[in-house]
């Protein structure tokens, strides 16, 4: 391991050098500097593994050479010297993501253990560096059977945005402005995958597929679309680049080729839609007849509710899900308007479709952790038996208002829960290592919303928390006089008796052997 020593006392680089050469086999002291500016130019021409650092030096400071090293050396572990009345100027310093700080007069030990954990993690950066060459290697190896695979959850809808973008990565293209689902039908079957081939053939030429999957008789393809989302280019652009696919399988395969093109897809939410919509497109060659380009345009005229109410029926689920009452009542109304023009033309057809409205409120409900609504049945009864549409149209705008209050009323229960979890969690394990992601992992939340949500609920940022349970327990174990304060900084997780002082006479006003 390389270090590079930068410091403007010369007994202190003296002493780096004894530990160095004594006591840590396998680390070099590749340059010194006695300031910061020689440190950047000693460190953008030797590519040390480690800056060992002081923080006050001439012309430049230790704090401003690493920032600039660590912006041409990312893998750079930077350990800063300091003295003790520097000591917040360092803890300031360790959001550089330092590897550590050490307090002057440096301890032989001290320097070792930093610098045996430098060397640890480089070997584990070198380990991690040829493990990603390898699953790289498995990976381009297994890709096919992979972009299948993940293709299939994603026409299914078991696959999030996160995911989709690293689908996107394994197949080896760009995030487009928008997406469209667009299926692929052969009826007569071509010997030997002949009709697979020939997509594979016609993606490697053409750079608006994104990717493919084959199915049973033909497959499915992501193409990137050129002109503004849901535009009329858009849907001009679709059907003459779906039409020239077209034209160009069946010359090769001398055989019919149906296409079904299904909506514009912005997210991975919006794909299983779209494939559907496709499909929907796809079975009307039963009416159109083989060889044709098939879209939602072709077909809009004769089934305009299903494929209107499906984005307004997903906005309301969205909004009761985030407990926002105001804009789920908003997107009722729009859906209502919607089908109650349906049931000027079929008032059966609209009466169903309200009952399903049902389904999808307290269907959203129920996954956001409310499993004991018990409102289904009751309220599928009274809008089946509404006398008229405005009835049911109450019924359903008094059961949207109902799940959402509940629905908030859970996740504030939930919250509160995990919260009093948390600080349970941290009474009993004050003496222990606790971070901020193990404890929001302990109680089941993603670190940043536990943060926030901890801050709201208990008035202070956890970190603060925690240093208030360890000082407070300090404070009754110094009064009992038999223990030393290294002993009493050990049993509340101290493990640098420096520090706990610092913490005590921050949090109290006088240090700890004042207090005892």
């Amino acid at each position: 391991m390389r270090v590079l020593v930068a410091d403007d006392e010369t007994s202190v680089r003296k002493f780096v050098n004894f530990v160095v050469t004594k006591h840590c086999p396998g680390v070099s002291i590749v340059g010194e500097a006695s300031n910061g500016k020689q440190a950047i130019a000693q460190g953008l021409s030797l590519h040390p593994d480690v800056l060992l650092t002081d923080i006050r030096m001439p012309e430049v400071d230790g704090i401003a050479a690493a920032k600039q090293l660590k912006r041409q050396l990312p893998h750079l572990q930077i350990v800063f010297l300091t003295a003790y009345e520097e000591f917040d100027y360092a803890r300031e310093a360790v959001a550089l993501k330092a590897q550590n700080y050490l307090v002057k007069p440096v301890r032989v030990d001290e320097l070792k253990g930093v610098l045996q954990q430098c060397a640890d993690n480089l070997r584990k950066r070198e380990l991690g560096n040829s493990l990603v060459l390898t699953m790289t290697s498995i990976v381009r190896e297994t890709q096919p059977y992979l972009r299948s695979y993940l293709m299939g959850q994603l026409l299914n809808g078991d696959i999030t945005n996160r995911g989709y973008k690293r689908l996107i990565q394994i197949i080896g293209s760009q995030l487009c402005p928008s997406f469209l689902v667009v299926l692929k039908s052969e009826y007569v079957l071509t010997e030997h995958g002949c009709l697979w081939h020939a997509l594979q053939a016609l993606c490697k030429s053409n750079r608006e597929i994104i990717t493919s999957s084959p199915t049973k008789g033909g497959a499915v393809l992501l193409v990137r679309t050129h002109a503004e989302r849901g535009s009329t280019e858009d849907a001009m652009w679709i059907r003459q680049w779906a039409e020239g696919i077209r034209s160009d399988l069946e010359t090769r395969l001398k055989t019919r080729i149906t296409i079904g093109v299904g909506g514009v897809a912005q997210n991975a939410s919006d794909i299983p839609r779209s494939y559907h919509q496709a499909q929907l497109a796809l079975s009307f060659e039963f009416i159109l007849g083989r060889g044709n380009v098939i879209t939602l345009r072709d077909i809009i005229s004769d089934r305009p509710e299903n494929l209107y109410l499906l984005p307004l029926e997903s906005e309301l689920a969205g909004s009761i899900q985030n407990g926002s009452c105001e804009k789920a009542l908003h997107h009722l109304e729009r859906l209502l308007k919607k089908i109650e023009s349906i049931a000027h033309r079929s008032p059966e057809v609209a009466r169903q479709f309200l009952q399903n409205l049902v389904h999808i409120i307290v269907g959203a409900a129920e996954e956001q952790g409310a499993k004991d609504l018990n409102l289904l049945d009751d309220y599928v009864s009274r809008v089946k038996l509404a006398n008229t549409f405005s009835q049911a149209a109450q019924e359903l705008k008094q059961l949207t208002s109902s799940v959402v209050s509940i629905s908030q009323s859970r996740k504030q229960e939930g919250n509160l829960d995990a919260i009093r979890r948390a600080i349970s969690f941290v009474e009993s394990n004050y003496d222990k290592k606790l971070t901020l992601e193990s404890v929001a992992k302990n109680v089941y939340l993603s670190p940043c919303y536990f943060s926030r949500l901890f801050k709201k609920e208990t008035g202070v940022n956890f970190a603060r928390y925690v240093s208030l349970v360890r000082i407070n327990t300090a404070k009754k174990l110094l009064l009992e006089r038999r223990l030393s304060i290294k002993e009493v900084a050990g049993k509340v997780g101290y493990n640098d008796p420096r520090y706990f002082s610092y913490t005590f006479k921050k949090l109290t006003g006088i240090l700890p052997s004042e207090y005892k």
